[in-house]
């Protein structure tokens, strides 16, 4: 444990807790808020399309500037109070616009937090221990994902279809998390001379000179892993989708808690097994359980027993995909550019997200939601074969 489980590391896990309690409160319940307000799957798709837009080129900005100052923390502060303060406004201004506005703002923050956030974990351990590392932080962040929804079923209980309400209470969980940030611990980076005599190239040149600079395998994993999240678009679709088959509110809120335990539960598993027996395996395994999932939910389900239990088979391929996708990666970026590496392949997944939700909200609203998870559950297999096909030279 010594040997991955640093202070910071703690820390950031904790911050992480919280700031997941309160995106939590909200994410299950926005599908449902967001039919409330009248807006339809469409608009779902441009909402979560823009935020995670606006968050996936903040953390590819943002990555390099914190390698740029060899500064993490003031990044990360920055990133959670920004997320802190904007939950609360979807409820309070309950239209079309405001809530848009209001969840770019809050995935601005994301986006201002995870690449230094990252770089910071990946500069506290050495390679053989990064997934467990990875892993333990992604444990202890989801299950503040599963206490956020939890709270919200409570409160629904209490307060039926008040969906404002819980956005407003969202905001105690994210200043908590805000002020455990200043417990950060940041290492005094002393500048070297070759540093001091190199000038700083502008933003733009910077990337092309790290993307040329980097490896093969750097470059065929983030092929790889943006091709994934071309069909990998927002989980408020399943949510969407479970309303769609006559699944009740309570149900689905409680399907989404599950596949937030299943996600924390395995994810310091799995960083073992990744450390131990490597990378590849495992997340060609979480490809074909993406697939199988989504053909699932394509199909006309209609008890919540079965609801729950794909809800905890997506759990299991998060985990799996998450922890692996960036431990995988850390192994191909220099110590020197972590935030850059991790923002230009963050900034790719971004771009695939997109365009997935995009096309996922445009085949829902013109056809049915079956049609659109069938069809991303068979696109997903020429995905599993990319990783099978790829090199053996990508090291793990």
């Amino acid at each position: 444990m010594k040997k991955f489980l640093t202070r910071n590391i703690v820390v950031v896990s904790i911050v992480s807790f919280f700031t997941d309690i309160a995106s939590e409160m909200l994410y299950p319940i926005m599908p449902l808020y967001i039919r409330k307000v009248g807006l339809g799957p469409l608009t779902l798709g441009i909402i979560e399309a823009c935020s995670e837009a606006v968050s996936g080129f903040n953390k590819l900005f943002v990555g390099h500037l914190s390698d740029t100052f060899k500064k993490r923390k003031i990044f990360i502060q920055i990133g959670y109070g920004v997320s802190a303060v904007a939950k609360p406004l979807i409820g309070i201004f309950p239209s079309g616009v405001f809530i848009f506005g209001a969840r770019v703002i809050d995935r601005a923050g994301k986006g201002i937090r995870v690449s230094p956030r990252d770089a910071l974990i990946t500069s506290e351990v050495s390679p053989e221990y990064r997934s467990r590392a990875f892993g333990f932080h992604r444990g202890i962040d989801t299950l503040g994902a599963v206490i956020g929804p939890v709270v919200a079923f409570f409160l629904l209980l209490k307060y039926p279809g008040d969906y404002a309400l819980i956005c407003i209470l969202a905001l105690i969980p994210g200043l908590i998390a805000f002020f455990f940030t200043f417990l950060i611990v940041e290492k005094k980076h002393v500048q070297t001379d070759e540093e001091r005599a190199t000038p700083r190239k502008k933003t733009i040149d910077s990337f092309k000179s790290f993307y040329k600079k980097s490896t093969p395998e750097y470059k065929k994993l983030v092929y790889g892993f943006f091709l994934l999240a071309l069909l990998n678009s927002s989980n408020m679709f399943l949510v969407l989708r479970a309303k769609e088959v006559g699944i009740g509110d309570m149900y689905i809120l409680f399907g989404y808690i599950v596949y937030n335990l299943i996600f924390a539960l395995s994810s310091y598993p799995i960083g073992i097994a990744l450390d131990k027996f490597g990378h590849k395996k495992f997340y060609i395994a979480a490809i074909f359980i993406f697939s199988l999932t989504y053909a699932l939910f394509g199909s006309t389900f209609s008890t919540a027993t079965v609801c729950i239990a794909l809800f905890a088979l997506y759990g299991l391929f998060s985990s799996i995909e998450e922890t692996a996708s960036k431990s995988w990666l850390s192994l191909h970026i220099p110590e020197e550019s972590r935030g850059t590496g991790f923002g230009v392949q963050t900034a790719f997944n971004t771009i695939g997200f997109l365009v997935g939700s995009m096309i996922t909200g445009l085949v829902w609203q013109y056809t049915d939601g079956g049609i659109a998870f069938t069809l991303t559950s068979l696109l997903a297999l020429p995905v599993a074969f990319y990783f099978i096909k790829m090199n053996k030279e990508i090291k793990v």
